[in-house]
């Protein structure tokens, strides 16, 4: 499997995670997959050198500080700063709009500083940044693998201890416990985590065949009508159900993907692919572009912009899914431009 398969699963993958947050009839077939595939893409990219000893753990750590942390640091902080205009502005919530989240409230001084430790400590959200709890636990999912792989060289062996963890877990649930809340989560992504290491180690070319494609897809609809994933609760129908739902919906991507490749719009979902994370950030305050078009056209009050997307199950769904994508890559690719040509001229000056 080359890079360019890779990115553009995750092209595909980050364009499911929008319509999973504003799309209603392919929600339950769009969970039963599209997290499991980003961790099974991780663990595809594991190097095995990381677990060669306690150093090479080091480095993988701060490598992951830089690419999952400081980002996680970096849109929460600007989240962080905006909090108080968001509420004024209609963005964030009212108790009497949206009376189930959690967030409905003005940050008085004790706010500012529990929120500001929350995020340093990688452990809070701000109410647009919800998606980013895979973040925290794609970091803490790579870093235990590392360790189990470190001390566990036999195949057999490490199978056995990350199937154990998960089948303990699911007796456990999810817990209020932030740390067994964790775990609960972290035992579920190393699942995939471990399925994307075997590929990369022992299968050298994948068999891509239409008919077991199609009985993916056969599987995948089946599933979505008589069962339910949710990695983020650490809920799902059963271990049997979340195991056959995720490799079935993996294959169906790589498939996609292995299709793609060759099109002339691979360069499209290789961008998105490369610009998961800006996608992920921005996504739900995109849907803010939607929302003020569909008050201003139907004239309703402008509270109801807190809400996460109007006219939900509507032709609607299909828009919020595109402006959800297309407007965080505008940002992403401005940004880039903007800060390289800061860069030039800071450059300019130096010399």
């Amino acid at each position: 499997m080359r890079n360019n398969i890779i990115d553009i699963a995750k092209g595909i993958g980050i364009i499911l995670v929008v319509a999973g947050h504003s799309m209603e009839w392919p929600k339950n077939f769009i969970y039963l997959f599209h997290m499991p595939l980003f961790f099974f893409l991780s663990g595809y990219c594991y190097n095995r050198e990381y677990s060669n000893n306690i150093y090479s753990i080091k480095i993988l750590f701060i490598k992951r500080i830089k690419s999952l942390y400081f980002p996680f640091i970096k849109y929460g902080l600007i989240f962080w700063a905006l909090h108080i205009f968001f509420y004024k502005i209609n963005i964030y919530s009212y108790p009497e709009v949206w009376s189930h989240n959690k967030m409905t409230y003005f940050y008085t001084y004790q706010d500012w500083i529990r929120s500001f430790v929350g995020i340093i400590t990688f452990s809070r959200l701000e109410q647009l940044l919800n998606t980013f709890w895979f973040l925290p636990a794609l970091f803490c999912t790579t870093i235990l693998f590392a360790i189990i792989v470190l001390f566990k060289k036999n195949e057999l062996i490490r199978c056995n201890v990350i199937f154990m963890l998960f089948f303990l877990c699911c007796n456990i649930g999810i817990s209020e416990n932030k740390f067994l809340r964790i775990l609960t989560i972290v035992s579920l992504a190393l699942i995939s985590f471990y399925m994307g290491f075997l590929m990369r180690m022992y299968v050298k070319n994948i068999i891509y065949n239409k008919y077991i494609f199609l009985l993916s897809l056969i599987l995948l609809c089946a599933n979505s009508l008589y069962g339910y994933i949710n990695v983020s609760n650490f809920d799902f129908s059963s271990p049997g159900f979340y195991i056959v739902s995720s490799v079935s919906g993996i294959y169906f991507i790589l498939y996609l993907s292995n299709n793609i490749k060759n099109s002339k719009c691979n360069k499209i979902f290789i961008l998105l692919g490369k610009n998961t994370i800006s996608i992920m950030a921005l996504q739900y305050l995109a849907f803010k572009i939607v929302s003020a078009v569909i008050i201003f056209i139907y004239d309703m009050p402008w509270t109801y912009l807190s809400y996460p997307t109007l006219f939900y199950g509507t032709l609607w769904d299909i828009i919020y899914c595109i402006i959800g994508v297309i407007i965080p890559i505008l940002i992403s690719i401005i940004s880039t431009i903007l800060l390289n040509y800061v860069k030039r001229i800071l450059k300019c000056f130096s010399i």
